[in-house]
């Protein structure tokens, strides 16, 4: 008999079940017990709590001819991917500068699932693009806004207006060189789903006359429902409020974001941005249609930020409707899923 913990398991063989009866074997199975190969068939398991090595060395002195060839099996070792991109590899060595946040959010693990699919289109809805930068050039879709067709502007000055919208296209799908890949001059950044394509609108452009500026709000819904239903845009990232004060009493403003998830559009929506529009009085503050307590947007991926050691880093986000990074299936923070 050959002992299994609390359980015996009779063997074939008294001179195997002596040997392994001197050890903590916990496991004793064959391996496909399904195959009816007649060596297939004979391979068999063996786990115990014990020092592996010393069963091992037992079985060779003492069970020769009996068991064959005991093989220590390794533990699997998983293999993340791994870009060649220079501020990835300056995180690696040093994982409280530069990309931490790719490490924060597990991407090489998720990196390993997929790195994204350039059928996958996202879009994003923002104020200005530095369309030149080389972790973008090759990423974008389009070299002009493709609701107004106006080209994207070469910056030159004021750069800090470009900073949002690069930035945002840069997290969510900035070039990435594989592993053993030639990076690019300058395109060092590495990103989420860096092998999905993007397509950019932009906001930040002077409307035309006796347009009340900026029109973020209904501007940035338009080009969002565009990008759904004229881009086939699989997802939207969207970093903005309405600046029109007031309720939306006629619900106008709900229909079209519900149009745009109707479609199949995922929205995500920067919810660390703030809750009101600024520009409004407070007595006519009112939440902006991608807020968690906006009536009918129960499908928009919501998400705030954190520091490096995972501390809530809001900005401008209540305390009362998020407390730490969070991606919300529906609008309630009791639904939200803590990342």
């Amino acid at each position: 008999m050959l002992q299994l913990g609390t359980q015996s398991v009779q063997t074939p063989n008294n001179v195997i079940n002596s040997v392994l009866n001197n050890y903590d074997i916990v496991y004793f199975q064959k391996a496909f017990p399904w195959s009816n190969d007649s060596v297939v068939s004979t391979f068999y398991e063996i786990y115990c709590n014990c020092n592996i090595d010393d069963l091992i060395a037992d079985i060779n002195q003492n069970l020769q001819g009996l068991i064959i060839h005991p093989k220590k099996l390794p533990l699997p070792e998983f293999m993340n991917y791994n870009p060649e991109d220079e501020l990835w590899q300056l995180t690696l060595l040093d994982p409280n500068q530069y990309l931490w946040h790719l490490l924060n959010i597990q991407a090489p693990q998720a990196w390993n699932i997929t790195i994204g699919n350039p059928n996958i289109k996202i879009a994003v809805v923002d104020n200005f693009i530095d369309a030149t930068h080389p972790d973008l050039q090759s990423k974008l879709l389009t070299n002009a806004d493709p609701l107004t067709g106006q080209a994207y502007t070469v910056p030159t000055s004021n750069l800090s207006v470009y900073d949002h919208g690069t930035a945002v296209s840069g997290f969510a799908a900035a070039q990435t060189t594989p592993a053993l890949g030639n990076q690019p001059t300058g395109a060092d950044y590495a990103s989420i789903g860096f092998n999905s394509s993007l397509i950019f609108y932009e906001l930040g452009h002077v409307p035309p006359p006796n347009i009340p500026n900026p029109i973020w709000g209904i501007t940035g819904l338009q080009k969002a429902h565009h990008a759904s239903y004229m881009m086939c845009a699989d997802i939207i990232s969207i970093s903005w409020k309405n600046n029109f004060c007031g309720p939306d009493l006629l619900g106008y403003e709900e229909a079209i974001v519900k149009d745009i998830l109707k479609n199949g559009t995922n929205i995500v929506v920067a919810a660390g941005n703030g809750e009101y529009s600024y520009s409004c009085p407070p007595q006519e503050e009112y939440p902006y249609p991608f807020s968690p307590t906006y009536p009918g947007c129960e499908d928009i991926i919501l998400v705030t930020g954190t520091d490096i050691m995972d501390n809530h880093n809001p900005h401008n986000t209540p305390q009362n409707i998020f407390n730490i990074n969070v991606a919300c299936g529906h609008l309630n923070p009791s639904n939200c899923v803590v990342a």
